[in-house]
């Protein structure tokens, strides 16, 4: 009987060492799955930031590009 007792109260302290074991495997896997979700937000902020500072770059020499044939035009009379 004792014996048994034994194995049943080792049995127990098992499972609830893998029923720990798993909550903190989880809580893991939902702390990683969080961490890449922020970088992929991260990135495509960034993503955005490039692309308006290059469309911003073409923008500005179109300016120039326009302000030189102007400036040709004024000397070409």
């Amino acid at each position: 009987m004792q014996m048994q007792r034994m194995k049943h109260v080792t049995s127990v302290i098992l499972r609830d060492s893998l029923r720990t074991e798993a909550a903190k495997q989880r809580a893991l896997a939902d702390d990683m799955r969080d961490r890449q979700d922020q970088l992929r937000r991260d990135i495509v902020i960034l993503n955005m930031m490039i692309n308006r500072a290059e469309q911003q770059m073409v923008e500005q020499r179109k300016r120039y590009e326009d302000e030189i044939q102007k400036r040709n035009d004024r000397y070409e009379l």
